[in-house]
């Protein structure tokens, strides 16, 4: 469903074979990472598609994005890049090529959630037009066994 250039980023689908690759860029890129067997059964389950990133120069994996069709409707469940390629739009690129292929599903609508605490997040996920329709109380798991809200957002395909 994804596969697509985006200026230096090459955005490539994943199956349930990508799980070990996808969890450990999940690794690189959050504190309380996703194991294999978690995105095996994800990727395994219908309706759930996937990209990876890589540069066009090279082929190492640097992000990832991982979306759930439902119906109509379409969730972004997680996505991440490595430290060391962050702020070069290859979110922006993951993003991009998972709102096109739902689109293309047939979805009318994308839900996501984020920690109300990432402003960065918060907002490139506003300038892709995403829009606040809820919040999760004590959604996340943060340091030290404390719980933070999550952002409901929307956007209309």
């Amino acid at each position: 469903m994804i596969g697509e250039e985006s200026q230096i980023w090459h955005i490539s689908s994943v199956g349930a074979a990508y799980a070990p690759v996808m969890a450990a860029l999940h690794a690189d890129s959050f504190a309380d990472p996703w194991d294999r067997e978690h995105f095996s059964q994800l990727l395994s389950t219908p309706g759930v598609f996937g990209g990876i990133a890589s540069s066009a120069q090279d082929a190492d994996p640097v992000g990832f994005s991982l979306f759930r069709m439902a119906a109509d409707e379409c969730e972004l469940i997680t996505i991440g890049v490595v430290p060391a390629c962050r702020r070069q739009g290859v979110a922006r690129a993951l993003l991009s090529a998972g709102l096109q292929a739902a689109q293309t599903a047939g979805a009318k609508a994308v839900f996501l959630e984020v920690a109300e605490s990432n402003t960065a997040a918060r907002a490139a996920y506003d300038d892709a037009g995403f829009t606040a329709v809820g919040r999760r109380e004590r959604y996340y798991q943060t340091g030290g066994g404390r719980r933070e809200a999550a952002i409901v957002l929307r956007r209309d395909l």
